[in-house]
């Protein structure tokens, strides 16, 4: 690996994803999809028994998101996901766990 700047247009930094607002949630996993190409898995726990919103901004824009189950089973209801773009807004329950497919164009 070398640490020399080279020819190109990526930034010398930058971060899987910029966290907007938490509320009083928790990010617990994130990891590639087993079955989607471009696409990751990210858990994401509410930790303070109250009803909770966070933004997630992945700085690159998103082609679809939707609830999945752990084991990656889609066909949940994605009513309180909201995509902007780059980012996605989620509301979470008390002491709910939510799993998210998100694909990237």
């Amino acid at each position: 690996m070398s640490v020399k700047p080279q020819k190109g247009h990526l930034p010398m930094q930058g971060s899987l994803l910029d966290i907007k607002e938490t509320g009083s949630c928790i990010i617990t996993a994130i990891k590639k999809s087993e079955y989607v190409n471009n696409g990751i898995v990210v858990r994401i726990f509410e930790a303070e028994g109250k009803n909770s919103s966070v933004a997630l901004d992945f700085g690159k824009k998103i082609k679809k998101a939707e609830y999945i189950s752990i084991d990656e089973i889609t066909g949940h209801d994605n009513k309180n996901l909201i995509i902007t773009e780059c980012c996605i807004t989620i509301s979470i329950n008390p002491y709910c766990i939510e799993t998210i497919l998100i694909e990237f164009e």
